[in-house]
């Protein structure tokens, strides 16, 4: 099965502060009214696999959309800042790319290492 993926990348004028959980605070309050951006639904949590992550590579966000998610980061405009932990950060560059990537169960065996900390919250 193709599922639509949409990534946005974001590089700022000096290296983000924080992690992905501090770019999804900032789309979260950007997109409160959107329980894809941030999760919750008024003060309930959106039990779900997220549609939207956020990751944060040598000091700049990257935003990942799929399905349902793509088409929302299609339409996000181009930011002139994040703030993060109440810093804000001028964005110097926003590059959006669209892509179908195949999903679902393969007989492949794939290793897969992770780039960025795995955070529990408990």
């Amino acid at each position: 099965m193709e599922v639509e993926k949409t990534e946005i990348w974001i590089t700022c004028e000096k290296p983000l502060g924080g992690d992905g959980r501090a770019v999804r605070g900032f789309f979260g309050n950007l997109y409160r009214n959107r329980p894809e951006f941030c999760g919750h639904r008024g003060d309930e949590l959106v039990y779900k696999h997220p549609l939207i992550q956020y990751k944060v590579f040598g000091g700049s966000a990257l935003v990942i959309g799929l399905k349902e998610g793509a088409y929302l980061l299609k339409a996000v405009p181009n930011l002139e800042y994040l703030e993060i932990y109440c810093q804000k950060y001028s964005v110097l560059k926003q590059n959006l790319s669209t892509d179908a990537v195949s999903f679902g169960l393969t007989d492949r065996t794939f290793r897969y290492t992770f780039s960025t900390t795995w955070h529990i919250i408990e």
